[in-house]
C-alpha cells in the first residue's frame, strides 16, 4: 500500500474523516482516518502500490540448549523457539522508496535481541527500510519464544544421565551426584519388589492355614482322622512359624526402605545448579 505519514502540529485535534491525496498536482488516491491529536503521528494508507512486489517466506527453528537449571534434583533445560519470517521487497519502478513494514505482535513472543524496531504500535512492530529504484531488497524478522523441557526424577535412567553428559547439561560432579541418586532408586526398587513378594508369602499362608482349619474342622474321631488332624495341626504351627520370619523380614524391609528414601530425599533436596550450556 502506498501510504503518508501524518502528524498533527496544529495544536488542535482534527477530527476524522476523508482525505484525498495529490501526488504533486495528480491525484493519487483517498483514504478515511480516524481522529488525529495534537502531535500524534499516524501512517494513512490512500492507495496499492502497483509498482512493488512483496512476497514472504517463514522458517522454524529450535536452537539449542542455552541453560540448565537443577532444582532439587530436577533439571528444567531451557531454549528457545524460534521463527524467522522474511519479507522481500522487489521496486518495478524508478523511484527509491521508504517501506514501512507492520509485523504483528503476538502473545509470548519476543523480537531477537538484534532487532530493534523503528515503532510500536499495540498491535505491530513497525520497520522502516530504504527501497532503491528497479532493486530487491529483503527483512528477516526472527521472533523467539521461550520453552523449557522438566526430567522428572521417576524417569531417571543411566541413558539419560548419559545423555546430559552428552549435551553437557551437567558437569562431573553432577553427573556423580545424578548417578548417586539413581542408584538409590535402585535400592528402593529393589526393596519394594521384596516387600511386594513378602506380601505374596504371607497371603498364601494365610490362604493355606484357612484350608487347613476347615480341614480340620470336618474331621470326626476316628484314627485315621486324629492321624490327619495332627499332620494338619502340626501344619499350621509351621505356618505360624513362616509367618513369624516373614513379619520380621518385612519389618527389616519397611526400616530398610525409610532408610533409603530419606537418603534419596536428602540426595535431592540439596541438588541444586544453575548451568550456561
Amino acid at each position: 500500500m502506498s501510504a503518508v505519514k501524518l502528524k498533527n502540529i496544529t495544536g488542535l485535534t482534527l477530527e476524522g474523516g476523508p482525505v484525498t491525496v495529490y501526488d504533486g498536482n495528480t491525484y493519487a488516491g483517498e483514504a478515511l482516518f480516524t481522529t488525529l491529536k495534537d502531535k500524534e503521528e499516524r501512517h494513512v494508507s490512500y492507495a496499492v502500490d502497483l509498482g512493488t512486489v512483496v512476497t514472504t517466506r517463514h522458517g522454524n527453528q529450535k536452537p539449542p540448549v542455552h541453560r540448565v537449571v537443577v532444582s532439587r534434583g530436577m533439571p528444567i533445560a531451557h531454549f528457545k523457539l524460534q521463527e524467522i519470517k522474511t519479507y522481500t521487497f522487489m521496486n518495478n519502478d524508478d523511484r527509491d522508496k521508504t517501506m514501512v513494514i507492520e509485523h504483528p505482535i503476538r502473545q509470548g513472543w519476543e523480537l531477537a535481541p538484534d532487532l530493534k524496531p523503528a515503532d510500536k504500535t499495540e498491535s505491530f512492530y513497525r520497520f522502516e527500510l530504504e527501497l532503491p529504484k528497479r532493486d530487491k531488497v529483503e527483512l528477516a524478522i526472527k521472533e523467539e519464544m521461550p520453552q523449557s523441557t522438566t526430567y522428572d526424577t521417576v524417569n531417571y535412567t543411566p541413558d539419560l544421565i548419559a545423555f546430559f553428559v552428552q549435551q553437557k547439561y551437567i558437569d562431573e560432579k553432577l553427573q556423580k551426584a545424578f548417578q548417586n541418586i539413581l542408584a538409590i532408586k535402585n535400592e528402593i526398587a529393589s526393596i519394594d519388589a521384596q516387600i511386594t513378594q513378602n506380601d505374596r508369602d504371607r497371603e498364601a499362608i494365610f490362604k493355606d492355614q484357612e484350608r487347613l482349619r476347615a480341614n480340620i474342622k470336618a474331621l470326626g474321631k476316628s484314627a485315621e482322622e486324629k492321624e490327619l488332624r495332627s499332620r494338619y495341626v502340626k501344619g499350621l504351627g509351621q505356618g505360624e512359624d513362616n509367618l513369624q520370619k516373614l513379619e520380621a523380614g518385612r519389618t527389616d524391609l519397611t526400616t530398610r526402605r525409610q532408610d533409603r528414601q530419606k537418603a534419596l530425599d536428602d540426595a535431592l533436596n540439596t541438588l541444586n545448579a544453575d548451568i550456561k550450556v
